[in-house]
């Protein structure tokens, strides 16, 4: 039925004022001017499906002689659906992984750093908390660092940190001793979908399990494995945690865009003190019919694939702006 009100005319196409489409309009002309935001009433909307990872936790470093460094925490994973209307911008960023803890040969380290969270809209996924060393205590994240062993040290040093309320799981404990040679491993890192494991007797905690995400199929946000002066060290855990390591190591990083913990060091003497690996930077995509028309700004970097009538875009990293035509 036709919509007697008033238009605009704008070279050889007609444009609706701001409340009035006067006459009887095209299909086609309707539809445009829903797209570009201009018809009476609103425009034209579209459902995104949307995976948000933030960035996993560096695992501990180690020093001084005999100390093995906590995992990782991973980040926190989010999936869902969104409405965004045409010509809507929509935040995106891609949270970075936290830096592993150096040990310093001869002496002292630097601490561990937690991942950054990421961002889709309204949707905000944390990072996963740093491992512990010596005496820096293991961060609360997403998912929480493990612990670090202490000889004669802090016995709140070594027991894993928690994960955030609704996010994610707890780190895993590591020992207190005073004997050298029994120096056990470090706890595992907390992963999104499970907690990281304790020490076991000399060996490290295994990190926590990410969860699987529908829209890919693969894991997110592992915990990444306790490291192991003495012992076997820990496994990272399923969805890009990386492996504690055992001796004078250095630990493995998480993997990259999957929010995985980084893998905490391990070292039996003061000159051989080692390095934990890194977080892994966490991950947006985004799932959205196949005719529409995507437009970023900003620092954001990301490949599209297109399959079964809808595009696929993954972000790897940077932040700034979307929206759709």
């Amino acid at each position: 039925m036709p919509i007697h009100q008033t238009a605009r005319t704008f070279g050889a196409r007609r444009v609706p004022s701001l409340s009035h489409a006067s006459g009887a309009w095209q299909l086609g002309e309707v539809v445009q001017a829903l797209r570009d935001n201009i018809w009476p009433g609103g425009g034209i909307s579209l459902d995104v499906e949307h995976l948000v990872v933030g960035g996993g936790g560096g695992g501990g470093g180690a020093f001084p002689a005999y100390t093995s460094g906590g995992g990782g925490g991973g980040g926190q994973v989010f999936g869902g659906t969104a409405t965004v209307a045409d010509a809507t911008s929509v935040t995106v960023t891609v949270g970075a992984g936290g830096s592993g803890g150096v040990g310093i040969p001869g002496g002292g380290y630097v601490a561990p750093t937690s991942g950054s969270q990421s961002v889709f809209d309204t949707v905000t996924a944390a990072g996963g908390g740093h491992g512990g060393v010596w005496t820096v205590a293991p961060a609360t994240g997403a998912s929480g660092g493990g612990g670090s062993n202490q000889i004669s040290g802090s016995a709140a040093l070594a027991i894993g940190a928690s994960g955030g309320t609704g996010q994610g799981n707890a780190g895993g404990d590591a020992f207190v001793g005073t004997n050298n040679a029994a120096a056990s491993g470090g706890g595992g890192g907390g992963g999104a979908g499970g907690a990281g494991s304790d020490y076991s007797g000399l060996d490290g905690g295994n990190g926590g399990v990410g969860v699987s995400a529908a829209i890919t199929g693969s894991y997110y946000g592992g915990g990444g494995g306790g490291g192991a002066a003495n012992g076997l060290a820990g496994s990272g855990g399923s969805g890009g945690g990386g492996n504690g390591s055992t001796g004078n190591g250095n630990g493995s990083s998480g993997a990259a865009n999957t929010g995985g913990g980084g893998g905490g060091a391990a070292a039996t003497t003061v000159t051989g003190a080692r390095t934990a690996g890194d977080g892994g930077s966490g991950v947006v995509i985004i799932r959205y019919d196949e005719a529409r028309t995507l437009t970023a700004t900003g620092s954001l970097v990301s490949a599209t694939t297109t399959a079964a009538g809808f595009k696929t875009t993954t972000f790897t990293s940077g932040t700034g702006s979307i929206s759709f035509a």
